[in-house]
């Protein structure tokens, strides 16, 4: 399948949102077509429209603000939409490109299927840094490993 979105941003929506938003509104700027849940989903099945956004992309953004994952330890099933969506992402080979909010912690024993995600190369996010922050993001969209 060839890919018509450049990202798909991953979040919690309790207190992932705003800054989800943030970065979604800098990378459409940038002209990035981004995929946000509360934007570009059609009417239908929740879930299956979702998934099929994220296989159209080729970049995996994942918001992780305190306790993004905290729903995932103990989702043997994979049940939690988050989680669901790493393993998505995982599967499909998509970047991935996890941004790092202040207040974010990793939990103790993440399941095992999503266990990798803590050796992947993350962006810390600062407010005070944000233009550096979409910058960082950007090379890592375009594979500017080096750069970031």
């Amino acid at each position: 399948m060839e890919s018509s979105l450049d990202v798909f941003i991953s979040y919690r929506r309790s207190n992932g949102s705003q800054l989800a938003s943030l970065i979604k509104n800098y990378l459409g700027i940038r002209n990035y077509r981004v995929f946000i849940d509360v934007v570009r989903l059609e009417n239908g099945n929740f879930g299956h429209n979702l998934l099929n956004h994220l296989r159209q992309a080729k970049n995996f953004v994942l918001i992780l603000t305190q306790g993004a994952l905290d729903r995932c330890v103990g989702d043997n099933e994979c049940n939690d939409w988050v989680h669901k969506e790493i393993v998505n992402a995982m599967q499909n080979r998509l970047n991935i490109i996890p941004i790092i909010d202040e207040k974010f912690t990793w939990p103790e024993l993440l399941p095992a299927d999503i266990r990798d995600l803590r050796t992947y190369n993350a962006i810390q996010w600062s407010h005070e840094f944000q233009k550096e922050c979409i910058d960082a993001i950007s090379m890592a969209i375009r594979g500017d490993l080096n750069a970031a």
